[in-house]
């Protein structure tokens, strides 16, 4: 999968329909557990002079999206994403998720997150499983580390 960004970024930057003062700033999968092998890559693009992104989905035809402002409490400048700096690969971070996840309980649902992070690489992965838990874990995408490791219930995010 990483591969497959890796090809659609190209494939962006050989099409012309990147502006140049935009910058790879993260890349997102959203998909069902038994689709994660043919989800579609999200680049998004972000542009320190508009701070908005601007997204692309990676389908036949590249879908583009419009520029989105970007929810902050604290306006600050996006760090770039380095890709080569990943050496953490897709199918060794499956494997490792499936290691760490709550025991007896079935992913359904991923968000993955390719991001920089506190000037740190990071697979930022967010996942729902079958007894309604939401886990969230972060990776150092450098050095596979785990930087962040929390369950909660989807009862703990509804309003007091």
């Amino acid at each position: 999968m990483l591969e497959k960004l890796k090809s659609f970024i190209k494939r962006l930057n050989e099409s012309g329909m990147l502006d140049d003062n935009r910058y790879l700033s993260s890349a997102i999968i959203i998909s069902e557990a038994d689709k994660l092998d043919s989800a579609k890559w999200q680049a998004d693009f972000y542009s320190p002079f508009e701070h908005n992104i601007k997204s692309f989905v990676d389908n036949k035809e590249i879908e583009v999206k419009c520029s989105q402002e970007i929810f902050q409490k604290h306006k600050q400048t996006l760090s770039e994403l380095d890709l080569s700096k990943v050496k953490l690969g897709f199918k060794s971070l499956i494997e490792k998720l499936n290691e760490l996840k709550p025991k007896n309980d079935l992913i359904i649902k991923y968000i993955i997150i390719l991001q920089v992070i506190e000037n740190v690489t990071v697979w930022n992965i967010t996942v729902l499983t079958l007894s309604l838990k939401v886990w969230n874990i972060k990776f150092n995408a450098e050095t596979s580390e785990v930087i962040s490791n929390r369950v909660d219930t989807i009862n703990s995010f509804r309003p007091r």
